[in-house]
């Protein structure tokens, strides 16, 4: 499953150990933040209003950089679809938060960066 993110020749074998030991666990952790910070630095593939967004040689020269910089044998379009799955976990994790804030009756202050309660 991730293996493959840590150039590991087993990968099957690597994704059943990063579900038992949290050692291995954290190195993917590791590894996925990596890449989401590497893939920020690249703007003309994070932001649709970057003058750079519509040429597609920009795009794919920002994928090629993000290869080169995760340092691992990956193909781009191997990038594509784990940053696809990341952003789906992350936009299902955000709902449920979203929908146990709306139920408990909180709201978030951003001024403080703090949720507190309707009563307040």
């Amino acid at each position: 499953m991730f293996g493959h993110w840590l150039g590991l020749p087993n990968a099957p074998m690597f994704s059943i150990a990063c579900r038992i030991t949290k050692w291995n666990f954290g190195q993917l952790k590791k590894v996925i933040k990596k890449f989401l910070d590497i893939y920020q630095s690249e703007p003309q593939i994070l932001d649709p209003d970057h003058p750079l967004h519509k040429n597609k040689y920009e795009v794919y020269d920002g994928w090629i950089r993000i290869k080169e910089k995760m340092k691992i044998e990956v193909t781009i379009q191997n990038l594509k679809k784990k940053l696809e799955s990341l952003m789906a976990v992350s936009r299902t994790h955000m709902r449920k938060v979203v929908l146990i804030i709306v139920y408990l009756g909180l709201y978030f202050d951003w001024k403080w960066n703090l949720l507190l309660s309707k009563a307040s």
